[in-house]
């Protein structure tokens, strides 16, 4: 298995919907065998070849009860809490932590925490309807419902709806639903957005055969197709891709600018616009006569046999994408083209904007470039930015490296022990950059890896790897019926 399978596999077992043991939370006291430590008894420490011990307290959010099955199970955004969705004879029963709800006939999307984990939304059915479950309470019943959106501040809450009681041929009516208010009804509504400061609320609307934006409860023009719906990092603007005719137009504050070849083949590169992080600038992907070409703040790059979408340095001086031409794949990055791959993958930027980084392939192998520099061939490097992590002081590297069935991980071009596992990277390294912690698996067993000592073993790590210091760490984990936040401190051997 690749470790791109791999990891599929196990993003399906943990965050997005874990097939992980039958549990039930309940209120006996944990079991005196099992090979834990209680946060009020004491701790348990593992010794590094270093001369650093690795201390390790834990804290019970939930047991589990033997008899029913996890549907779904994932964390918080900072792993201190959990949800799990128990299917029950047919029914389902979430837990928020030790906390139940009433059982449900359906459960048409997964539980989504907010942003700062203190709320949590799932969409629940109940015979023919379906509704909203926000923070315990119900809310109205429709026909359907779509996944929940936060805000950034996690105060306000949307989803799509689909109306209740309409015959066969009155046909579909929808409607957004922001902070428990329906909108104006539509032939259909998705697509929610909110504006990073969460004042503002965007979605995609279809009255007859015409698509438009509905941004604040005033409706845009009318056209064929929108998508790619997006804010400003200062939530001022609003701009998104529209389709007429045969033509695609980039749509800014209402007005339109460009006009480009519609492309939704088997080819179709993602066209929504993006913004620098600091708001300066803007830039998409367009297509003409079948070539694929960056925009940039209203100018044209090269066009390639395709181009990928742009990616920003943190203070928007930098831009860089990845473009394919004579099939071979190339990074472009402030408009210079790099060397010649098969293709390249992952375009990143350091911190300080200084560095960058991608994937490439060639000759069947993948590795990193590293400010130009290639990296050691390994039969898989994955893609995405949770498999490539920067230090804050843009200094050092991470990534994760498959040889044969084995995966590790590469820090500064060392490569680390193997395992049969390791979960996503995200953010690797400690704050001051002097140290590395993430989740690792052997056989059926995780646990996580601080500066290469081994933490104890769970059955799964379901959190985040989150520095709270320099030398501490938790995360969530389940192991055997216990739900558990993970705390890791790494101190100097006396």
């Amino acid at each position: 298995m690749s470790l791109r399978m791999w990891l599929v596999t196990c993003i399906a077992l943990l965050p997005a919907g874990a097939s992980l043991a039958a549990a039930r939370p309940s209120t006996e006291k944990p079991s005196a065998t099992a090979p834990r430590i209680e946060v009020e008894a004491g701790n348990v420490e593992s010794q590094g070849k270093n001369g650093s011990t690795l201390v390790t307290s834990e804290t019970l959010l939930g047991r589990l009860d033997v008899g029913l099955g996890i549907y779904s199970a994932a964390a918080s955004p900072d792993s201190r809490h959990t949800v799990c969705i128990h299917r029950v004879g047919g029914r389902f029963v979430v837990f928020v932590d030790d906390r139940q709800s009433k059982p449900y006939d359906a459960m048409p999307a997964f539980s989504v925490f907010s942003p700062d984990s203190k709320r949590v939304a799932f969409a629940a059915g109940r015979g023919d309807s379906q509704f909203m479950v926000v923070d315990g309470a119900e809310g109205k019943e429709y026909e359907s419902v779509s996944a929940p959106v936060w805000s950034t501040d996690s105060r306000r809450i949307a989803y799509a709806a689909k109306i209740i009681g309409r015959g066969p041929l009155m046909g579909e009516r929808w409607v957004a639903v922001v902070d428990g208010a329906e909108t104006a009804a539509y032939d259909a509504a998705g697509d929610i957005v909110f504006s990073p400061d969460s004042k503002r609320v965007a979605f995609a609307a279809r009255r007859r055969d015409k698509w438009f934006a509905v941004v604040d409860n005033a409706e845009g023009k009318g056209y064929d197709r929108v998508r790619g719906l997006v804010f400003s990092p200062d939530s001022k603007h609003f701009a998104y891709v529209a389709k007429r005719g045969d033509r695609a137009l980039v749509v800014v504050d209402g007005t339109e600018s460009g006009e480009y070849d519609w492309d939704d083949g088997p080819r179709y590169t993602d066209d929504a616009p993006r913004w620098s992080g600091d708001g300066r600038h803007f830039a998409c992907v367009a297509m003409r006569g079948r070539r694929h070409f960056v925009v940039a703040d209203g100018v044209e790059g090269k066009p390639y046999d395709r181009a990928h979408p742009p990616v920003w340095s943190a203070d928007g001086a930098r831009m860089g994408y990845a473009a394919e031409s004579g099939g071979k794949g190339f990074a472009v990055v402030d408009g210079a083209e790099g060397p010649r791959f098969n293709y390249v993958y992952g375009i990143t930027f350091s911190p300080d904007g200084k560095r960058v980084a991608y994937g490439a392939n060639r000759g069947g192998r993948e590795f990193m470039v590293i400010d130009g520099v290639e990296g050691k061939p390994y039969e898989e490097v994955p893609r995405g930015g949770r498999f490539f992590a920067w230090s804050d002081d843009s200094k050092r590297t991470a990534y994760i490296a498959r040889r044969g069935a084995k995966t590790f991980v590469v820090v500064d071009g060392v490569e680390g022990p193997e395992y049969d596992g390791v979960w996503p990277l995200g953010k690797a390294f400690s704050p001051d950059g002097a140290h590395v912690a993430y989740a690792a698996k052997l056989e059926s067993e995780w646990f996580v890896v601080f500066d290469g000592i081994e933490s104890g073993r769970y059955k799964h790590i379901l959190g985040n790897i989150i520095f709270d210091g320099p030398r501490t760490v938790h995360t969530a984990a389940l192991r055997d019926k216990d739900f558990l936040v993970v705390s890791l401190s790494l101190e100097e051997r006396r």
